[in-house]
């Protein structure tokens, strides 16, 4: 059954390793696409955002990185700054499409990155050095609210 179709979503327990690299391996291997669809867990994708990038993959491209859009207030603290770069980013997770097949070949994501930090750009050079094709995909929009910064006091 395509969950997708259905509107349904299915819980993987991630029992191995913590963090996105282990949830997105988990996630990526329990799914029958032959194109994988990443956001992260705080992520509002665009109601166009699924069609957006699955049409950017027609083509010959093994990945495409879509547009993330993150709100700063005006003035930012130096962290809001800092994390509204995201939104200039080359290729992050919170929003990119990878061929499955791409994938297998890489064996996903290294799980020894155990916090959201680096991973996806572990990825996205494992992707260049296989040669792979990586186009925008400008249309496939997700907005990536700032999180609360969490600083010891």
């Amino acid at each position: 059954m395509d969950c997708r179709d259905q509107g349904q979503r299915r819980y993987l327990p991630v029992v191995a390793t913590q963090g996105p690299a282990g949830a997105r391996n988990a996630g990526w291997r329990a799914a029958h696409a032959p194109v994988i669809a990443f956001t992260d867990d705080g992520t509002e994708p665009d109601p166009e955002w699924l069609e957006a990038g699955l049409k950017a993959m027609a083509s010959a491209v093994d990945a495409v990185a879509g547009r993330v859009v993150m709100p700063v207030p005006d003035p930012p603290t130096d962290y809001e700054r800092d994390a509204g770069r995201l939104g200039r980013a080359e290729f992050v997770t919170a929003n990119c499409f990878v061929r499955r097949a791409m994938l297998e070949r890489l064996g996903g994501f290294d799980e020894r990155y155990s916090q959201a930090w680096r991973e996806d750009s572990d990825l996205h050079f494992a992707l260049l050095e296989q040669g792979c094709r990586i186009e925008r995909a400008p249309d496939a929009v997700v907005v990536h609210p700032l999180r609360p910064a969490c600083f010891p006091g």
